[in-house]
This record gives structure tokens, C-alpha cells and sequence, in this order.
């Protein structure tokens, strides 16, 4: 498969990104640019040139909001993918897709689910910022992250570690008689433990482990992105330097390029077509 260029690919998830804005204006919902897509309207007034992402986040109940609500009013190509809506999806973030596009990273190639081109949603979430608290968080993610891959993968994860009985005992109680879904709501209970509201000094997105003061998100800036006003922290300048460091420096040539390993990257060609033309392969 010919590859889309990276300007090609830039357009297609501006095309997304509106459809996101369109239901944020609509329902009042609040939404920050983030990462990438915030250092790049700060540094470029759009997106760096070399990248190939939108990331937003938002508080948790506009973003759980938000996901009800694009799962009914989204038109087709467009589509809303998370646990629920997707059978092998595997992340707690969002993802708004076209499905009249393909991208398949090479990580994923191996699941069943949707791949056309996206803009990446985050949650936010309360967080007490202790190293205790977040050793915690962090273990129990990822034990139960391992039960999902286990489930999507069956890679008998726990009997290949423990190489005994006991993990084939492990392996028999714990997966036999759960489904994905119990995992994925112990994930949602973990982070949804102090609600953003109730929180006063922390907030954050638990998928990147990034822990931001929740005055970041307490203001707001608009900021230039490709010709459109969109919003970000009003503390920009503060949110990129604890991500980026100084931020202001360039990265060397070598080190300008998509940050995403592709199998298949294409503009024009749905991600139905592709498959078909993979299984005629």
C-alpha cells in the first residue's frame, strides 16, 4: 500500500478534529488541546510540521459526556472507539476515527479492531500526588492491563511467568471466568477514585502516567491551530515545560519524524477495503 503523506494525513485528522469541536461547541463541552498539538499551536500555529497527532484532553465527566453523545451523533465515516464500542480496544483513552481511512500501526496489526486515521482523547482525572498513591495506581494498571492482553491475546501471560502449576491454577481462576469488560471497569474504578471536582491540587492522565497542578486546566488560552481558534491551558507555558523541558529548542534533524510505527497509512483507501484486500492476499 502506498503511503499518504504526512501533510495528507495532517489534513485528514484536522477533518476529525472538527467533527470533535462541532460536538464540543454544540453540547458545551470543555476540551484542551495537549502535548504535541499544544506545542505545535504555540511553536507553529499549527501542527509541527514532522508530527502526525491530535491529542485533547478532557475533564472526566465532559469527557464521558462527550463520548455518549458522539456515539449517537457522529455521521458515518466517523466513529467513536473505545472499550466499549470496539471489541479488541485495549486503551482507557478515546479515539475518533475515520473509517474511510486506513492506519494500522504495527503494535496493533494482530487485533481485531478498528484502524483509520484519528484524533487521540484523553480523561482527567483527581489524583492525590504522593509516591505511595501512584505506586499503587500504577501496579494495578498494570496487573490489570496484563488480564486484558491476556483475554485479547491469550498469551497465557501468568503461566509463562510463574512456569508452574500455580500459574496454570492462576491462569485457570482468574481468566476462565472474567471478560475483558470486569478489567477494564476495575481500570475506570482506579482512576475515577477522587473525582476531578473534589480534587484541589492534582489532576491526570493516567494512560501517559502525567500528573499536572489542576490549575493548568483551571484557565483557559485561545490559541491559533491551522486557521482555527481552539482552546488550551492557560498555563501553557508551564504544561510544556514539564512534558518537553525547554521546549523552545528544536529537536535535531534525525530525530524529526512520525513518532508511530505503520503497518499501512492511507488518506484514500476505508479501512474495510484494506482488510478485504489483506485477506485476498
Amino acid at each position: 500500500m502506498e503511503f499518504s503523506t504526512i501533510r495528507e494525513v495532517q489534513e485528514a485528522q484536522l477533518d476529525i478534529f472538527k467533527q470533535f469541536l462541532r460536538i464540543c461547541d454544540k453540547h458545551g463541552l470543555a476540551y484542551f488541546i495537549v502535548f504535541g498539538t499544544l506545542l505545535g499551536a504555540v511553536q507553529f500555529k499549527g501542527f509541527i510540521p514532522w508530527d502526525d497527532d491530535i491529542d485533547v484532553a478532557m475533564k472526566r465527566n465532559d469527557f464521558e459526556e462527550f463520548l455518549t453523545i458522539a456515539e449517537r451523533e457522529l455521521p458515518k465515516p466517523y466513529f467513536i472507539q473505545t472499550h466499549k464500542t470496539d471489541p479488541e480496544y485495549f486503551h482507557h483513552i478515546a479515539r475518533v476515527q475515520n473509517l474511510d481511512t486506513t492506519s494500522v500501526e504495527r503494535r496493533y496489526k494482530h487485533l481485531n479492531i478498528k484502524c483509520g486515521i484519528c484524533i487521540d482523547v484523553y480523561p482527567l482525572d483527581g489524583v492525590v500526588n504522593t509516591w505511595a498513591y501512584n505506586t499503587k495506581v500504577k501496579l494495578m494498571d498494570s496487573v490489570y492491563r496484563r488480564c486484558i492482553n491476556e483475554w485479547i491475546d491469550n498469551s497465557n501471560c501468568w503461566e509463562t511467568r510463574f512456569k508452574t502449576r500455580l500459574g496454570k491454577v492462576i491462569s485457570t481462576l482468574v481468566f476462565s471466568c472474567r471478560d475483558r469488560d470486569f478489567y477494564f471497569d476495575k481500570i475506570e474504578k482506579l482512576y475515577r477514585n477522587i473525582p476531578y471536582d473534589d480534587v484541589q491540587d492534582y489532576v491526570a492522565s493516567f494512560h501517559d502516567s502525567n500528573i499536572f497542578p489542576k490549575k493548568f486546566f483551571e484557565d483557559t488560552a485561545i490559541l491559533e491551530f491551522e486557521g482555527m481558534k481552539v482552546i488550551g491551558p492557560a498555563h501553557y507555558d508551564e504544561f510544556l515545560k514539564r512534558i518537553y523541558g525547554d521546549y523552545t529548542m528544536l529537536p535535531p534533524e534525525s530525530e524529526r519524524k512520525r513518532h508511530h510505527g505503520y503497518e499501512a497509512l492511507n488518506v484514500k483507501i476505508p479501512y474495510a477495503e484494506y482488510l478485504s484486500q489483506q485477506e485476498q492476499q
